[in-house]
This record gives structure tokens, C-alpha cells and sequence, in this order.
């Protein structure tokens, strides 16, 4: 199809996809358009009323004029699209469509397009409450509750204590599995790990808790041979009852 270019309004191919878009006869056009008239303001005159009005360049009708054309599309497309936006109408969409609730199995009605299995909050929660028990949790560990930034509240207070004391008795804090001061981040290990006894009395003890670097905290979860020189130390056998050695 033929067309003109927007700028100095030479005659040019188009083709079919292109009609409705602004097309330029050559790179130069182009770069006139973008770079340089595209945010400039200039005096036109509207196509709809003839009024005189500054607006940016390309623009072609006033504010009141483009929100009547929008208004006339707008009855155009109901017009050609008339039978299909009747269906919508109807009452089975307006009100809802039936469904029936998983925890309490009352019927409700809710949109097409809000998809859910509960007829109110409620239902949700105490659903949650009933399937996330126990070991159904994703935040189960041997019967202990896992919060999101630690294992579990008493198990880094115990942490933060036992690492104040240590600053407490040494100037600097450092590992004691290889002595070393220059490791970027310090942190409480039990050598006896806390998913092995979860819910005894001396976890937290004193004899069970050594501060570490981190290569050496990764290592010691990573090999279990490593802890058995402390368990002998320390007498942790005796003190939880048990065989840790490996």
C-alpha cells in the first residue's frame, strides 16, 4: 500500500501491518522525529473542533475532542461485539458460580476468574492448623519449631550468651578448633548436635558448646570423626547418656 512519510511527506511503499504507525522515507526523517521533535511543543490546529492549541509534535486533537473519539470507539466495539458481551451479563456471572468449601463443605459463590477452595478466611487457617501439624510442618526438626532466621529462639539466645561470655574472658574472640583471629564471621557450635538430642536438658550446656570459624563449623557438620577428641575431653558420653563417638 502507499503511504507518506510523516516528516516531509514523500510518497512510500507501506505495508499492510505498518498502516496505522508513523513510517519515514529514510534514516534522516527518523532522526529528525526522535531526537528532536518528538518532546517539542508547537502551535496546531485540532481536526475535530479547528481550535488553536500548543501540543507536542504529531499530536492531531484537544483534550476534549480525543475523549469524544475514544468515547465513539468505544460504542463502535460494542456494537460489532454485541452478542459476546451479552454472555457476561448474565447472572451466573455476575453473581458468581458455585463452589464448595474443602474444610466446612458450605456452597458459596465467587467470580469466574477468583479461583479458591475456602468460602472465608477462617476456613483457611484452621485448614492450615489441621494439615501443617507436627511433622507436616515445612518447619519441623525433630519436634522443634524453626523460625526463619535460627533454629529456634532459645538455641540462638544460648548462642549470643555463650559467645558475649567468651568476649567477656578473652580480648578477642577466635576459633578453637585452629586459633585463628582473621576468619570474617564467628559461630556456636554444639558438639553434640541439637537434632541428635533435640529435647534434652543439658543441649545448651557449657561443656557441649565451642566457638568456631566457619571452614571449621562447615567441617565438623560435614564429618563427625572430627568431634570425637571433645567428646573424651569433655566427658559428653557421661553427661548425655549415650555413644557419640564415630
Amino acid at each position: 500500500m502507499k503511504g507518506k512519510c510523516f516528516i516531509c511527506k514523500k510518497k512510500i511503499f507501506k505495508k499492510v501491518l505498518q498502516i496505522g504507525l508513523k513510517n519515514f522515507c529514510s534514516r534522516k526523517c527518523w532522526y529528525v522525529y526522535y531526537k528532536k521533535l518528538k518532546n517539542t511543543y508547537v502551535i496546531i490546529q485540532c481536526m475535530g473542533c479547528g481550535k488553536q492549541i500548543v501540543k507536542k509534535f504529531g499530536s492531531k486533537f484537544c483534550y476534549d475532542c480525543l475523549i469524544k473519539n475514544k468515547k465513539i470507539s468505544n460504542d463502535k466495539y460494542r456494537r460489532k461485539n454485541r452478542k459476546r458481551l451479552l454472555v457476561k451479563k448474565k447472572k451466573w456471572y455476575k453473581g458468581g458460580k458455585e463452589h464448595i468449601c474443602s474444610f466446612c463443605k458450605n456452597k458459596f459463590k465467587r467470580p469466574i476468574s477468583f479461583i479458591t477452595k475456602y468460602c472465608s478466611r477462617k476456613c483457611f487457617e484452621l485448614d492450615m492448623m489441621i494439615k501443617r501439624k507436627g511433622k507436616n510442618n515445612p518447619a519441623y526438626r525433630n519436634g522443634l519449631r524453626v523460625d526463619p532466621y535460627g533454629y529456634t529462639s532459645l538455641h540462638s539466645r544460648v548462642c549470643k550468651e555463650y559467645r558475649r561470655k567468651f568476649l567477656e574472658k578473652n580480648e578477642n574472640l577466635y576459633c578453637e578448633n585452629c586459633y585463628s583471629n582473621v576468619a570474617i564471621k564467628y559461630e556456636t557450635h554444639h558438639i553434640v548436635f541439637a537434632s541428635e538430642k533435640p529435647k534434652h536438658k543439658k543441649l545448651h550446656n557449657v561443656k557441649n558448646l565451642i566457638l568456631l570459624c566457619i571452614e571449621c563449623h562447615n567441617n565438623f557438620h560435614k564429618n563427625k570423626k572430627l568431634r570425637n577428641k571433645l567428646i573424651i575431653d569433655r566427658r559428653l558420653n557421661e553427661l548425655f547418656g549415650g555413644n557419640f563417638l564415630r
